[in-house]
């Protein structure tokens, strides 16, 4: 491709990207699956420098279908949060998926394996 080619495809690219309407996809994270006999904690932090949406989801290594119901927050610079779900009946496992509205760059996130609510961690996965 030569020189004026290429410049006339970056100008449009860059001009479909301001249209309104027309957004960036979102970034998505996931952790490997955790055995835990009560409790999984999904947490996500914004490292990033404006604020972002994120929506944690507990879902099935068997199926990977939502095991709760997603949590959605928005997160400053700087702050995160951190989501525990309960065991739902005849679940051994999950893993974390943590969308965000930002870039995979922006936001740290993990699961934590517990045996009960508030204890400490008995396994942690780093989402990717």
């Amino acid at each position: 491709m030569n020189k004026t080619a290429r410049r006339c495809w970056t100008l449009g690219a860059a001009a479909l990207l301001t249209l309104p309407g027309v957004t960036a996809v979102a970034a998505v994270l996931t952790t490997s699956a955790l055995d835990f006999s009560n409790t999984l904690a999904c947490s996500a932090t914004n490292v990033g420098t404006k604020p972002l949406s994120v929506t944690i989801e507990l879902l099935s290594p068997q199926s990977g279908e939502a095991i709760n119901t997603p949590v959605t927050t928005t997160l400053d610079p700087g702050f995160g949060t951190s989501n525990e779900f309960t065991l739902a009946v005849g679940f051994t496992s999950g893993y974390c998926r943590i969308t965000t509205s930002g870039a995979a760059r922006a936001v740290r996130a993990a699961a934590c394996s517990k045996a009960a609510q508030n204890a400490g961690c008995q396994g942690v996965s780093d989402a990717r």
